[in-house]
């Protein structure tokens, strides 16, 4: 998938993404990383939990929730305490992200509610009437499955979306259950 970024601590930049999908400011914007070795640097603390899952599962589809530090703008996260973090199978994103400092604000580069762009024509065709600067041509994508995003912020993981990795992938590495957040 295509997608849409800013840094992480520009407060206007990550403004104008929500404009530009026109989607609601309390939905938070995921943190892309260039690598687990970056997610030390947004996040206060590391749980084992979630060291472990990212040495397993990063880069790919999984989003870890935990708590973010103020070099991460509110804006970013829709004013909580929490951000998702993730590293991207993307090498070009995660060169990106390399280039601004090791993490951008990331989310699929479509208007809210219209399938996400699988090319740099698709985004283009959905977003060129928007304040959008910038797309970066990376070729066709295939993928069109969402990441799948856990709450790791205690020491029990919570599935918030079920996604590419599976809750059964989850438990092979932890060893433990997986709760489900009601409703899914």
């Amino acid at each position: 998938m295509y997608g849409l970024a800013s840094r992480v601590d520009n407060d206007i930049a990550a403004k104008r993404i929500y404009e530009i999908k026109g989607r609601g400011f309390a939905s938070p914007l995921p943190i892309l990383l260039d690598s687990e070795v970056s997610l030390a640097q947004y996040c206060p603390y590391v749980n084992s939990l979630s060291r472990k899952l990212a040495q397993e599962f990063w880069p790919g589809a999984l989003t870890i929730v935990l708590r973010k530090n103020e070099e991460i703008c509110d804006s970013a996260t829709g004013g909580l305490a929490t951000a998702g973090f993730r590293v991207p199978a993307s090498q070009v994103t995660r060169r990106i992200c390399s280039l601004v400092g090791g993490a951008v604000t990331g989310t699929s580069a479509n208007k809210t509610g219209l399938p996400s762009a699988k090319s740099a024509q698709e985004a283009f065709s959905q977003l060129k009437d928007s304040s959008l600067d910038l797309i970066i041509d990376g070729g066709s994508t295939q993928s069109d499955t969402a990441s799948t995003v856990i709450d790791c912020t205690d020491d029990v993981v919570t599935v918030l979306r079920l996604g590419a990795i599976s809750v059964s992938s989850l438990r092979e590495v932890l060893g433990n259950d997986v709760q489900f957040k009601e409703g899914i």
